[in-house]
């Protein structure tokens, strides 16, 4: 990450747009990422902050328009009505491509064995993640698999059905609560939710989790 000894022009139009939250998604956790170790930008978007709440406090209070608050309920009842089943299968495969995955099934010698290039990575709907199968356990719905992640790909909220574990075999993982590196481990309860999970360098990840985790952004 390149850190700056002074702002030019370029670099204050992006704090701007950083404090204004006109960036995407994925420039703005760069930008967050970047704010960490670059002071400069860091100052600036801190004055820039301060300003802006400033601001706010000089506009004049307006009361809502009538029917506002009734509006919102409706919104909040509509996006809560239960989905149709095919929505709901769809919701339950978005970007989760091991949950297509079929069972190993039992192995007559009682060993399965995955040789380094047997089974390709495939590309998952978040960009730039993507799942490699190790192996199915269907009947505990559980998976083996390799995740990797490209440098500055996210990867969505999402709830754990059953225990998860996850190994970190390069680069570094951001979980939301902890920056992990490669040799660091974790190991998540059922029904534990993790926040969006990012890599600033990109990372390979080993994990063992169950089928039914949830996407919840």
């Amino acid at each position: 990450m390149t850190l700056h000894a002074f702002l030019d022009d370029d670099l204050r139009d992006e704090a701007v747009r950083f404090v204004l939250g006109s960036m995407d998604e994925d420039e703005a956790r760069r930008h967050r990422l970047h704010l960490g170790d670059c002071r400069v930008c860091r100052d600036e978007v801190a004055a820039l902050q301060s300003t802006a709440e400033r601001l706010v406090l000089l506009a004049p209070a307006v009361p809502p328009p009538a029917g506002t608050f009734e509006r919102i309920l409706d919104r909040v009842r509509t996006s809560q009505a239960a989905p149709s089943p095919r929505r709901a299968e769809d919701d339950a495969v978005r970007g989760q491509v091991w949950k297509r995955w079929t069972d190993d099934g039992g192995v007559s010698s009682g060993f399965t064995y995955v040789d380094r290039d047997e089974r390709a990575f495939e590309p998952t709907a978040f960009p730039g993640v993507r799942a490699r199968r190790l192996f199915v356990d269907q009947a505990n719905q559980r998976v083996t698999m390799l995740v990797r992640m490209d440098a500055g790909a996210t990867f969505p909220p999402h709830r754990h059905s059953g225990p998860e574990d996850c190994y970190v075999l390069e680069g570094d993982l951001d979980t939301g609560h902890k920056v992990m590196h490669a040799g660091d481990y974790e190991h998540s309860l059922p029904a534990s939710v993790h926040a969006t999970q990012s890599t600033r360098g990109g990372c390979l990840l080993f994990i063992v989790s169950s089928l039914g985790d949830e996407i919840i952004a």
